[in-house]
């Protein structure tokens, strides 16, 4: 039997349409990605109630180090006024997701349709 190799951690930001950025990641989080992380996704700016959508379909693993850079970044953007929302987590990264509560912290969608009109909404209404 073959061992697997890890993915390598990807991040692809991009700008949806106004105030709506989607932010999609790829591969595994670990402590020697989760800072990589924190900065990319804490230096997204925005008008007041602009929204970032961070799209999990393609991650395959995440440690504790990975939940505190979302949950930091998170806060960082919440702070200039911003909102995130977690989208479309693999079963496994949900099960993480939820061991840890984090859906209190940061909402959590299960598609990234779901999360990408629950962030339009909040921008056409003005949040």
């Amino acid at each position: 039997m073959s061992e697997q190799l890890p993915q390598p951690f990807t991040i692809d930001v991009s700008e949806a349409e106004a105030g709506l950025s989607v932010v999609a990641l790829a591969g595994e989080i670990d402590m020697a990605s989760s800072a990589e992380l924190e900065r990319q996704l804490g230096a997204l700016e925005g008008a007041e109630g602009f929204q970032v959508v961070v799209d999990l379909a393609g991650l395959t693993f995440i440690d504790s180090s990975g939940i505190r850079a979302l949950v930091v970044a998170a806060k960082a953007i919440e702070s200039r006024g911003g909102t995130v929302l977690l989208a479309a987590p693999s079963p496994n990264i949900e099960r993480v997701f939820v061991t840890v509560h984090l859906s209190e912290v940061i909402p959590v969608r299960e598609s990234l349709e779901a999360a990408l009109a629950d962030a339009r909404q909040a921008v056409a209404g003005g949040r």
